[in-house]
């Protein structure tokens, strides 16, 4: 009789609610930052691998990275054109 009056109290309820439902409807702090940084790498990743395969493109060309400035070198812009499609890259 006393544990199914403690079981429907508010008190009762509260910490039912707090201990089952809350975690389930919260996510974990660790879970939210390791996913966050999880996708971080992935989107570095993807950048890297635009930017290396641009640089492997103009060594077969023949052409050089950079030119007169820095600005104007032949990397920088075929990386701009490539950000059309990736505008993270730039």
């Amino acid at each position: 009789m006393a544990f199914r009056k403690h079981q429907d109290s508010k008190t009762h309820c509260e910490v039912i609610e707090t201990v089952i439902t809350l975690p389930k409807a919260t996510a974990d702090v660790g879970e939210l930052l390791s996913k966050a940084h999880r996708e971080e790498k992935v989107a570095a990743r993807d950048m890297c691998t635009i930017i290396l395969s641009s640089v492997r493109y103009l060594a077969r060309q023949g052409l050089a990275l950079r030119g007169d400035k820095d600005t104007e070198s032949n990397l920088i812009q075929l990386l701009h054109l490539r950000a059309e499609d990736k505008p993270q890259l730039m």
